[in-house]
């Protein structure tokens, strides 16, 4: 079904999925935002044949593949933190990224000075953001709460350092398929648009004659 006015295939979402199948999406993720992908690829790219409609959904599927691992990438260090705050809190400050994959129970010592009065209410943030239990009044931890935010980040991230890469070649590689596809649809429609140029240009390269009209005779003529 294409539109009357420009010749362009229908955006239906009933024959999008009849002829491309459903969206490949997981069960709980959001098939409203993949419909909105899908729609403003649509208007952006706007396709005229079905070849550039196939296109469409391919670089749909490869985008929404790229927006699924970096979120696994977030995930995995996001599930990190929890251990590694507990590490990072119940170490000296030299001992903080030592024994990466290692976690041992070990009580707090060695600490430096108290929290401050502002870092000790974002340390209060942080626990409940995590669901844990604050330490004792009596417990000293870092006064530098920023420095140990970030030194919690980047323990979590080193411990899941493999996965993560792992999670990063995927990206690179849905990123190139997604690149791939756009330099297809930039030669299918420089193809199209010599065709028509070879044949506006056989055109005006061709010869014409004048045909001159036909005399009949008249009516009254016969009469």
């Amino acid at each position: 079904m294409t539109s009357k006015r420009f010749g362009v295939p229908s955006s239906s979402k009933a024959l999008r999925e009849a002829i491309f199948g459903p969206p490949p999406i997981l069960k709980y993720e959001s098939r409203k935002q993949y419909d909105l992908l899908l729609e403003r690829l649509y208007a952006d790219l706007k396709p005229t044949d079905i070849v550039q409609e196939s296109w469409v959904h391919d670089l749909a599927y490869w985008i929404w593949e790229i927006r699924r691992w970096r979120r696994m990438r977030i995930c995995l260090i996001e599930a990190e933190i929890p251990k590694a705050m507990l590490w990072v809190l119940s170490k000296p400050i030299g001992g903080r990224l030592s024994c990466i994959g290692e976690y041992e129970k070990v009580d707090a010592g060695d600490s430096v000075r108290p929290l401050s009065e502002e870092d000790s209410e974002k340390m209060s943030e942080l626990f409940d953001e995590l669901g844990m239990e604050e330490p004792d009044e009596d417990s000293s931890l870092p006064y530098n709460f920023d420095l140990v935010a970030d030194t919690i980040r980047l323990r979590a991230f080193l411990e899941e350092s493999d996965f993560v890469e792992h999670v990063d070649r995927k990206i690179i590689i849905a990123e190139d398929r997604r690149n791939a596809i756009f330099r297809e649809i930039d030669r299918h429609r420089a193809g199209i648009s010599f065709a028509w140029r070879e044949k506006v240009r056989n055109i005006e390269q061709a010869e014409f004659r004048v045909v001159k009209a036909k005399k009949y005779p008249s009516k009254k003529a016969n009469r």
